[in-house]
């Protein structure tokens, strides 16, 4: 699949909207979630899941051109009711796990509020690097993310890693959904980074609930 085919939302929820008055909202919320189902069904959507920190929510999907991600994203009830700042942009996957994940969205029983409770296996962490790194990396940084690419190639060999990839734009991030015991394991993921510990990028790390996860 190529990088022009693959794209990418972000949902910003820094405004706290959804993640404290999940109620408020539970009718769109629930239109939405069938939204991404019905991605998934119609095998559009490659991932989706959201950080339970008010950062951002995401999703990963597939169409034949960036006109119709347009209008997909226009179909989405966050976006037609307004309820949300969404952003989108190509993507490229780096790492896909084939291995099974949970999917809150395909329990039988969904409670919203437990859908933001921090209680988490699962982290999204994050690097960013300065707004044009992605058009004008040198040399030597280029040699860095190689070695940035093994470290996460490792954890995904080690089964800790689900999906790491690349926000097509300047100033924006690169994205790791992974496992960890608890937040402190999550920081030492991403801040044992050669990447990170170089100086090269700075990280993040977030508490990530997996919605769905399709193919590529």
């Amino acid at each position: 699949m190529s990088d022009e085919n693959v794209f990418i939302i972000l949902y910003d929820l820094s405004d706290k909207k959804i993640t404290e008055s999940f109620y408020e909202y539970s009718d769109i919320i629930i239109k939405h979630w069938k939204f991404l189902k019905n991605l998934k069904s119609e095998r559009n959507l490659i991932f989706a899941g959201t950080t339970v920190d008010s950062f951002y929510e995401f999703i990963v999907f597939k169409t034949s051109s960036k006109e119709e991600a347009e209008k997909l994203v226009k179909n989405d009830p966050f976006v037609y009711n307004r309820l949300l700042q969404v952003f989108l942009y190509n993507f490229r996957i780096s790492l896909l796990t084939e291995e099974h994940v949970v999917e809150v969205l395909e329990e039988e029983f969904l409670d919203i509020e437990s859908i933001y409770d921090e209680e988490t296996e699962f982290y999204m962490g994050t690097i960013t690097g300065r707004p044009t790194f992605i058009n004008d990396m040198t040399e030597e940084e280029g040699k860095i993310m190689g070695v940035h690419c093994e470290y996460l190639k490792n954890k995904y060999d080690n089964r800790q890693l689900i999906l790491a990839g690349l926000i097509l734009a300047e100033g924006q991030f690169g994205v790791s959904i992974f496992t960890a015991d608890n937040i402190e394991h999550a920081q030492d993921f991403v801040e044992n980074d050669p990447a990170v510990k170089s100086g090269v990028v700075k990280s993040g790390v977030h508490p990530f609930r997996i919605f769905l996860k399709g193919e590529k």
